[in-house]
């Protein structure tokens, strides 16, 4: 938790929408990032109670009444707030621009339409189709998962909710509140908010290669597959279970292979050890697979 502040003087031009609702003397609160207790709200009883001593100061210079009545200020000074925010954004970029946000739909829509309109660029279609295909094949995203999915941190830094800081306590006294061993390793619970990993992604070293995985690695990525894909799978390679649900969805209950056609299937994203042609891989996962074989046929 950072304690620092950076204050610069307020452009109340800027903020038309929450003026409209609220004084000046409410600003130093108001512009404040807003506090609200998820895990203290937990039954409907909460919303007739008085806050937690964290949110008592927003609280009190309102004159909350119990629970109910911040939940409702908390909820119109994020509205307004995300009103204000937009509508800046929008003169911003009609000022530099001369776009409007609200015609796109997403940012990065947005910036390429800005891309294209300052260079005076056009784009070139791609007329070789094999060209088009690796693209395409290329665009496959990726896939999710939480290999662990407990973690319990072991250091001195305590929260304190009375003072709503964080300390760092002695060795002794984080083993009283038991949040610290001794005789385990110091760990953090780290949060990373990552943007523009595709960007990253592009930017990076990107072999385009024929890989064959063989009978011998089978056994070893059998659970986790290294090399996703776009992938249409046959209706052979689909579970009985699979077929049923296409059955459902398409108004029948035959198990025939007449009643599923390859469309229904549908292409998916999937791990497979099938062989890949003109396969795109970052070279570290490449190296990876490499390495993996090589160890996996020695020990054969």
């Amino acid at each position: 938790m950072c304690n620092n502040k950076v204050t610069k003087p307020v452009d109340y031009s800027k903020l038309e929408n929450i003026l409209k609702e609220f004084k000046k003397e409410d600003l130093h609160l108001v512009l404040q990032k807003g506090v609200y207790p998820y895990e203290w709200v937990d039954s409907y009883e909460k919303f007739s109670e008085q806050l937690p001593l964290a949110i008592v100061a927003v609280y009190k210079h309102f004159n909350c009444k119990n629970f109910g009545e911040y939940h409702d200020l908390y909820l119109k000074l994020e509205t307004i707030l995300l009103k204000d925010v937009h509508d800046n954004f929008r003169k911003t970029c009609y000022k530099n621009y001369k776009l409007d946000p609200v015609y796109y739909i997403s940012a990065p829509d947005l910036a390429d339409a800005v891309s294209l309109k300052i260079t005076g660029k056009k784009l070139e279609l791609i007329q070789d189709q094999k060209l088009y295909e690796m693209y395409e094949n290329g665009i496959r995203g990726g896939i999710s998962m939480i290999p662990h999915r407990h973690a319990i941190a072991n250091n001195c830094y305590f929260y304190d909710e009375k003072t709503n800081k964080t300390v760092k306590l002695t060795k002794e006294q984080a083993e009283e509140k038991g949040i610290y061993n001794s005789k385990k390793r110091i760990s953090y619970i780290m949060y990373l908010d990552c943007n523009n990993l595709y960007g990253y992604a592009l930017s990076q070293e990107l072999p385009i290669v024929d890989l064959e995985i063989p009978n011998e690695l089978h056994n070893k990525f059998k659970d986790y597959p290294l090399l996703p894909e776009h992938y249409s799978p046959s209706i052979d390679e689909l579970s009985n279970y699979q077929k049923d649900l296409i059955n459902k969805k398409n108004g029948s209950i035959n198990n025939d292979r007449s009643s599923i056609s390859q469309r229904n299937a549908g292409t998916k994203l999937i791990n497979t050890l099938k062989s890949k042609t003109d396969y795109i891989i970052d070279y570290r996962m490449l190296k990876e697979d490499l390495q993996s074989r090589s160890e996996t046929l020695e020990q054969n």
